[in-house]
């Protein structure tokens, strides 16, 4: 979180203490949130994607961790996750499960 700017970078102040999940955990910011994983690598999950992947459960749903922090991708953005990715396209967000 301080690599990313701390309370002025892009994830803003953090919301509450993390939240132990899985063997990892979720941070809360005001712009997203950072997810450790339980090998202790640490990822940003943010906007649209971040919700997506809330509503399918997060770290303990299908989808897993994350295994790399979001990358755009023609037209979007894009998250891979352990199972599968979450694509931000054409203003919505995109789940795929593998």
């Amino acid at each position: 979180w301080n690599e990313l700017g701390g309370e002025q970078g892009d994830l803003g102040r953090v919301t509450g203490p993390p939240t132990a999940v899985e063997g990892g955990s979720v941070t809360d910011f005001e712009r997203g949130a950072i997810v450790l994983t339980p090998s202790g690598n640490a990822f940003v999950v943010q906007g649209e994607i971040l919700a997506a992947y809330r509503e399918a459960g997060g770290p303990a749903g299908e989808l897993g961790f994350p295994v790399s922090d979001e990358t755009t991708t023609d037209g979007g953005w894009i998250s891979a996750f352990e199972n599968g990715t979450i694509a931000f396209l054409d203003g919505r967000p995109v789940v795929e499960v593998r």
